[in-house]
């Protein structure tokens, strides 16, 4: 009680390791964490291995999930999407999501098949039918339908949905005023075209 003129070389250091309510670090230099899994935003909830960042972020098995609900569950809990990617507000969002399933957008891959790709607002919602293996890029692709091994590419700014599964659906395709006409390699899976003007249904 009697000294004076004492400065502190050290303050506010943290000496005891459990500390539950921090409410803010300042700058940090760097950040080491001990546990398998990280978990950033009130509600979110990670699985071994897992990143959950944000409100109600659900990050499964391995699973990376960044954005508001991002890769939440609504009702079925149980049914979580392993090794998958959700990055986006509500992107891989729903009841029932494949696992190595992949979603970055907003409202991107709600409810879509395993290993499945969404790419875009609202892109691979698949409310109707979500299929496996199946690539959605572009706003409001697949939304109704995403089917099996099916591929959509949509640049309309409204519904473009799958035909069936295996198929290869893409809006909008230019009318040319001269025909050129497009082949397919159903081994290699190339698209080629004729510059050609002539139409001949032998080949």
């Amino acid at each position: 009680s009697q000294l004076s003129g004492v400065v502190a070389l050290t303050a506010n250091t943290v000496t005891n390791n459990a500390q539950p309510n921090i409410t803010t670090v300042g700058t940090l230099t760097s950040l080491s964490l001990s546990s398998n899994n990280v978990t950033l935003g009130n509600s979110s909830i990670p699985s071994a291995n897992a990143i959950a960042l944000g409100y109600n972020a659900f990050g499964a098995y391995s699973a990376v999930s960044i954005g508001y609900g991002a890769g939440a569950y609504f009702a079925n809990t149980a049914n979580l999407a392993t090794f998958s990617v959700a990055i986006g507000h509500l992107a891989g969002h729903g009841n029932a999501r494949g696992d190595g399933s992949i979603a970055i957008g907003s409202g991107a891959g709600v409810n879509q098949g395993a290993n499945s790709i969404a790419i875009g607002r609202n892109s691979g919602v698949g409310s109707i039918t979500a299929g496996a293996n199946a690539v959605a890029i572009g706003h409001l692709a697949g939304v109704q339908s995403l089917h099996n091994n099916s591929i959509v590419i949509n640049a309309t700014g409204t519904n473009l949905n799958t035909a069936g599964a295996n198929t290869f659906n893409v809006k909008p395709i230019r009318s040319a005023p001269n025909p050129q006409l497009l082949y397919y390699d159903p081994t290699t899976g190339e698209v080629t075209y004729n510059p050609g003007t002539g139409f001949s249904p032998s080949g």
